[in-house]
């Protein structure tokens, strides 16, 4: 089948030419506006050199220059990479080495170093050529499975894999999952998450660009801003992670008028019960949904409410054309209960197409045409599914996904350092806070110094904010670091500072 996402925003802008796609705090853009602007960039970026299944990092933060530009590139049906603006110049170089990439689209502003032959498309000059551009380029006929997408999501060793999404897969997604969340073309979607994570691109952007609908766009959280937004801007629909919601009930909101938000959908990390209370009780009109997703799953798997009856401490059912199932160590299936967990495993038009240039890893998490979550849980025999743990060593901090052993490696790669290991502990404000413990060398270390020295070599959500230094790192009696000691260790160190 011929398809190409980019006629999310084709489509759209010929029905609805007028209809205002895009918000800011300062200016409107129809959907007509930004699907020339999309063409327009499409031929620059071809006059640049960008082809047919080039992969192309687009390292930009929440602006309206996002969308065009991810679109355009889409057209040429290039691949495109979404990258997080916070990353350092060795991950980006480790972006552009996996999947060969040649070209990084990025702000005038950004001084990142690149990698040798990797072509830098700075917004100024782009946008200077636009100017000047009088043709746009209309998209390129690709194959429904052709890779549309590569999401970065950390593996177990600690290294960012690629997950490859294709054309027709990310369609199917935005359109279904959509249409179960209730989200109608009137409704106006608050555009906070950041577009390079695939919660903000595929259940956002996508979703919303497929139904016509206005996206209000920020780049970075506020939570005066998201109620101006909701007041003064008839936001509706309010995609968020728990640490969004407690900031929202925790406000300023006396004499606001928030009675306009109709639907929050949560994702990224459990709900705290009592910032779900503390919701009903600000926006007691609001329909809140509770959503469960991977990179790998292009963001969909279950929902929590809308079409099925909300149900504590549950992630839901799964979503319609996806299968779930809990298996054991041999992957057969386990019947329902509690008593009964397994690994949460999941198939449908969802899954990815496979961790770009990995196929061992690919082969490891998808077996059989199951999605393999790592995720240990129960299903009750109505189909909704209860997580009871992680089986990779997650750290989930703001609604980002954060593997230990890649901070690890950065930390022992310090001078300084004989061993480290990290673990996340309770946070109410991020969900999870890591925490880095340390044997230091015989001179010992500074631990203010190594938190800088991480935070320099990692994205501002991966690198520790605490870090404790132990004489020798607690082992269990296979050998391995006991990391659930050093949890106890961190969230009773925690409590002792704050009590």
């Amino acid at each position: 089948m011929q398809f190409n996402l980019a006629s999310l925003l084709s489509n759209s802008a010929r029905r609805t030419p007028s209809q205002p796609y895009l918000i800011t705090a300062d200016a409107r853009y129809s959907y007509a506006e930004i699907d020339a602007r999309a063409a327009q960039a499409a031929t620059v970026l071809a006059e640049r050199g960008v082809r047919r299944g080039d992969a192309v990092l687009l390292r930009l933060p929440n602006r309206v220059d996002f969308v065009p530009y991810y679109f355009g590139l889409l057209r040429l049906g290039a691949v495109v990479v979404p990258v997080n603006p916070a990353l350092s110049a060795r991950e980006i170089a480790v972006a552009t080495q996996d999947t060969g990439s040649r070209f990084v689209v990025l702000e005038e502003t950004d001084d990142v170093r690149l990698e040798p032959g990797v072509v830098r498309l700075d917004m100024r000059s782009l946008l200077a050529d636009e100017a000047v551009c009088t043709t746009g380029t209309e998209a390129v006929a690709v194959d429904g499975d052709d890779t549309a997408l590569v999401i970065f999501t950390s593996g177990t060793t600690g290294r960012p894999k690629g997950a490859e999404l294709g054309h027709q897969q990310s369609f199917l997604t935005a359109l279904l999952e959509g249409d179960e969340f209730g989200i109608t073309a009137d409704d106006v979607t608050l555009g906070v998450l950041p577009l390079f994570h695939i919660y903000g691109l595929s259940g956002i952007l996508h979703s919303a660009t497929l139904r016509g609908q206005s996206v209000f766009l920020m780049n970075g959280y506020s939570t005066a801003a998201v109620y101006d937004a909701i007041e003064h801007h008839g936001v509706t629909v309010l995609p968020g992670v728990p640490t969004m919601f407690h900031a929202m009930v925790t406000g300023e909101h006396q004499g606001r008028d928030l009675s306009g938000a109709r639907i929050a959908i949560s994702g990224g990390a459990p709900m705290p019960a009592e910032t779900l209370r503390a919701m009903a009780e600000l926006l007691p009109q609001l329909t809140y949904l509770e959503g469960y997703g991977m990179t790998e799953t292009c963001s969909s798997g279950t929902v929590n409410g809308g079409p099925y009856p909300f149900r504590k401490d549950s992630i839901g059912r799964a979503l319609w054309g996806i299968e779930m199932a809990v298996v054991d160590a041999a992957a057969e299936p386990l019947p329902p209960g509690p008593t009964h967990v397994g690994e949460l495993v999941m198939r449908g038009h969802n899954i990815m197409k496979g961790y770009l240039g990995d196929p061992e890893a690919t082969k490891a998490t998808v077996r059989n045409g199951w999605l393999h979550t790592g995720d240990l849980a129960w299903i009750d025999a109505e189909g909704y599914v209860f997580i009871v743990g992680r089986a990779k060593e997650l750290v989930i901090r703001g609604g980002f996904n954060v593997y230990p052993r890649e901070v690890e490696e950065v930390l022992r790669s310090h001078d300084a350092v004989v061993d480290a290991a990290v673990v996340g502990r309770p946070d109410p404000h991020h969900g999870e806070e890591l925490v880095a413990f340390v044997v230091a060398g015989p001179n010992g270390i500074d631990t203010n110094a190594l938190i800088a020295f991480s935070s320099e070599r990692l994205a501002a959500f991966k690198y520790p904010r605490e870090v404790i230094i132990m004489d020798a790192l607690p082992q269990g009696a296979t050998g391995k670091i006991d990391k659930q000691l050093l949890v106890a260790l961190a969230t009773e160190a925690w409590q002792g500072a704050t009590s």
